[in-house]
Formats: C-alpha cells, structure tokens, sequence
C-alpha cells in the first residue's frame, strides 16, 4: 500500500511542481523533501497530508476559474464601452462638438488629447482593415540650420496613438535618419507632414505653435504687461542694437519677409496674406492716421502678437530686448523712417455703455459710410467690389466676413477695432475714417460690427451654403450630389479648394465621376490615400435623397 501511494505521489510530480508556488509553506516544504532524495527523508506521508494536498490543488483550480471569468467579463465591458456612442458623437453642429473637445495653445482642438480622454475613436488608417501599432513615446527634434527659433518637435506619440506606422512609411518619411530632407516649402506642396495636414489634419498655416515650441504665445496678460512697459520705455537707436536685430530677423523673419525685406522670401508664394514688404514703409497695424509711418510701439505689438488669422505669429517668446532691437532693424530696410517722423498716435477714449440705440445707430452709419460695399449688407464680406480688390502690390484680398466670429487681424477687443476704423489698413483698400467719424459714431459702428458675430459667439467658422448639384437630378432616379460647405470649411480655409482644386466660378467645374476618379475636383481628396475615396461603395454619403 506505502509502494502504491509513492507511485501514486511520484507520477503526480509534474502538476505538483507547477502549483508548487501556490501551496501554503507547510505543503512546499513537504514537497521539497518528499522528492529529493536526502538522509533526512521523511517516512510516507500520511493520509491527511495526502488530503491537505488535494484540497489545495482544486482551490488553485478553483482560482484560476474564477480568473478566467474574471478576464472573460472585463473583455466583454471594454467591447461594451467601445461600442457605446461616445459623449462628442452626440454633438449636432460643429460648435456643440467643439466646446466637447479639449483645445491646443492655438485655440483649435487638440485630437490627440481627445484621443486619450476617450471623447473620439477613429480608425488606425484610411483602410477598413487598418490595424493599429504599439504607442511609441518617441519625439523627434529638428533645428533648421540657422534659424533656432523654428526649432520642431514631432510627436510620434501623438500620432501612433490612432494611426498604424504604414501610414507615413515608407510613403511619406524613409525610416533612416537624413533620407527625408525636410522644408516647409514641400510641406506648403502638399508633401510630408503636408500630406495630411492642411486636408485631413489642421492646418500648418494657422498652427505654427503645434510644432515650433519656441513661437507658443505667451500669456495674454505677459503680453499686455510688455506693451505698457515698451509705451513707457522708448526704443533706443545705435548701429550695435540694429546689427542685433539683423541676426534676429535673419533667424526669425527672412524665411517669409526675405532678407531684403521685401516680403519674398522663400515660403511667400505659398502665404495667404502675403508677407509684408518692408521696403515700401507701409504698415496695416498701426496707432497713427493713414498717411503716417508706424509707431516704434506699434511695430512691437505686430511682433509680439503677431496679425491674428495669418501665418505670422506671434514672437513674444524672443526675448523682450530682442524683439526691440529687431523694431530698429525693421525701419532700415525704408528710407521713410529716416526722412519722417510718425504722427501723433490718434486717443482711444474709453467706450461708451452698449445699448440697442448705439448699435442701431452704428447699422445706419455703416451703410453710409459705404462699409457695405466691400463688407456686404449684412457683414458677409459680400459686398458688390469685394471680388475685385487688391492690395497695393496687386494681391487679391478678402474684406473680413464679420458674422464668422473670426478675429480682425489687428485684434478683436473695441479698441482695436476703434483704431483699425480711425486709422485705415495701409496698404489695403480699407480707409481710414478718422477724419469722418465722431468718436461716438465710431463707436457706434464698432458695437454694429460686435453684434454681427453675437449669435455665432465667435466659434462658428463655417460657411454656410451647401451646393447641390442637380445634373445627376436629370440623368435617371440618381440623387444629385450634395457638397457640404460647412462640413469642409469648419476644417480648412478657402483655399485648401479655390482655386487650385474648385474654380469659384458656376459652370466653371465639369465635376464627372470620371474625373473624380482620376483624382481630380473631389478626387484630389477623396481618393482613398488622404480621405474616404469616392466609389460606389459610398454613394450615399454625396447623393443624398432629397
């Protein structure tokens, strides 16, 4: 019987090592020197040791089962979870998404944040069967040659969160260090990081400060605080000031305004507004009336924080001395600044209260004065000459749409708006109405021209509108396609499609799904490399029944 329940023991030995870690210390003490063999070898062990040891074995069973279900039921609430309609997806227009949505330094929303706070679920790639990649926290740092202030930072993290690694290599970036030579220029081309972004992604021409860490503008108040010290502290003039201000420009200001200062540099061509040039001494932003040069204080404010809505930024992060010594290099590439004297900044008196008379009042002189005939009547930029103005160096330019809720260039607050008014936009078709309003008049248009964007409370970008297009109405029970102004330009600027891809002409675009297909009109998109391609499989999401 004791040969019999050693045999029994020995061929249990297996199972018995592999649950040796889950037995009480007792039982593995008792294991160990029941099969090694020593001088101390204990006798048989006897029939409750034998039971004490089954017992232990089906309570790890036990354990592992109920671990098992456990894993099991956790598996199925995260399918759950995923499934669940997520709290962004029951926003109805943009704005109610938005305000779901956390935000970047630039004030747009940050879908990498979103990502990780679990408010969005896309897919990993623009193919259904896209899989995703293991999350690599991994940044990569680049320093253009001489110019340290556009220092990049790229985030793979951000990026391999949602998207699988096929989707930028080999296609977009070559996996070894220098075998993708990289330019903003090619970028603006719709090459590398502009592949997507500027389509599919936000826009690089708005949102400088995602990648380049050292132009994130500084606290409003920090700016604020630097403008009244600068007003209370002139600008001094020496030649060693302004040949630091020539290495600061050449860092910070060459690659758009070129090194002459005559607004062509390199990455020009592809801005919209054009970069200023410098050589004609004619300045949009400025304290003083139409005819006169621009403040040293004026030009600090532009350099600090920068014409909003552009692709200038602001540079608050150059340091403060530095930033004044690039004002006095500014002013050299102008004779003007050393011929004239700026005029007496015009006084901003402090707004009166807003009431419905003033702004009543404010609609009547804005028709008057004529605004509505670049503006249009009810603040669109609509108005008769609008497609027809230029700048002074021949530029098409766009009079502000007001009711967009989008910031004027020279800023959004009363008084920058009292001023843009008083002073006229060099430069610009916009005049200056110093010398035809009253201050009270003036006020009264800047309160008529606040309340435009009131319903839009500033965050609505879209333009309204869309274009139904009835030929395929004609040609059987097809129904026409739908193009959603809106849905596109809450994510892009106009000129993402006019006029490279759309001409803003009716008539002017024989769209076909051949065409499309070819990746022409809509295909230069959707065509299942940046976005959803258009195919049959999709039909439904342009032809809409009506």
């Amino acid at each position: 019987m004791v040969n019999r329940e050693r045999t029994i023991l020995a061929m249990s030995g297996c199972l018995v090592a592999l649950l040796l870690t889950g037995c009480s210390a007792e039982t593995r003490q008792w294991i160990l020197t029941t099969f090694f063999d020593g001088a101390d070898t204990p006798p048989p062990p006897t029939r409750r040791v034998r039971q004490d040891l089954l017992r232990e074995i089906e309570e790890l069973k036990r354990q592992v089962a109920e671990a098992r279900r456990g894993l099991a039921e956790t598996q199925i609430g995260m399918r759950k979870e995923e499934e669940a309609p997520l709290p962004a997806e029951q926003a109805k227009t943009w704005p109610e998404l938005a305000a779901l949505l956390p935000k970047d330094v630039t004030g747009q929303v940050d879908w990498f944040q979103a990502l990780k706070a679990k408010a969005i679920a896309p897919r990993p790639g623009i193919e259904p069967r896209a899989v995703a990649q293991p999350i690599l926290p991994i940044t990569v740092e680049r320093v253009p040659k001489g110019h340290a202030i556009f220092k990049v930072l790229f985030p793979h993290e951000a990026h391999t969160t949602w998207l699988g690694c096929e989707n930028c290599h080999p296609a977009l970036f070559q996996m070894r260090r220098g075998d993708t030579p990289m330019s903003m220029a090619k970028i603006f081309q719709g090459e590398l990081c502009g592949a997507c972004h500027g389509k599919v992604a936000f826009n690089i021409m708005a949102g400088c400060p995602r990648c380049h860490i050292n132009i994130v503008p500084s606290e409003k108040e920090a700016v604020e605080g630097e403008l009244v010290k600068a007003q209370t502290s002139p600008i001094p003039s020496t030649p060693e000031i302004t040949e630091r201000g020539k290495a600061v420009y050449l860092d910070a200001c060459a690659a758009c305004h070129g090194e002459k200062g005559d607004g062509k540099g390199p990455l020009a061509a592809f801005l919209d507004p054009k970069p200023r040039d410098f050589t004609a001494g004619k300045f949009k932003f400025r304290s003083t009336p139409s005819s006169s040069l621009p403040t040293d204080l004026d030009l600090f404010r532009t350099i600090t924080q920068g014409p909003f809505g552009t692709s200038m930024p602001g540079f608050s992060r150059i340091s403060y001395e530095d930033r004044r010594t690039l004002v006095q290099f500014i002013k050299t590439f102008s004779d003007k600044f050393s011929k004239e004297k700026p005029a007496q900044p015009i006084l901003i008196p402090d707004p009166p209260p807003r009431t419905a008379e003033l702004i009543e009042k404010g609609r009547e002189l804005y028709k008057d004065a004529g605004c509505n005939s670049c503006h249009g009547d009810t603040g669109k930029g609509d108005g008769p000459s609008a497609r027809e103005l230029k700048d002074d160096w021949g530029n098409p330019i766009r009079p502000l749409d007001f009711t967009s809720g989008i910031s004027p260039k020279g800023g959004s607050t009363p008084k920058d708006i009292y001023r843009a008014i008083m002073t006229g936009l060099q430069g610009t078709p916009m005049p200056d109405f110093g010398d035809a309003f009253e201050k009270e008049q003036a006020w009264a248009v800047v309160y008529y021209i606040l309340s435009l964007s009131d319903e839009k409370g500033g965050s609505n970008l879209g333009v309204k509108g869309d274009i139904v297009f009835q030929r395929e109405a004609r040609q059987g029970d097809v129904p026409p396609a739908v193009f959603p102004h809106w849905f596109h330009r809450i994510r892009f600027k106009c000129y993402a499609c006019h006029p490279s891809i759309f001409q803003m002409k009716a008539g002017a675009n024989a769209i076909t799904m051949d065409e499309i297909r070819a990746e022409k009109f809509c295909g230069a998109c959707h065509n299942g490399k940046i976005a959803w391609a258009a195919s049959f499989e999709v039909c439904i999401r342009c032809h809409i029944a009506q």
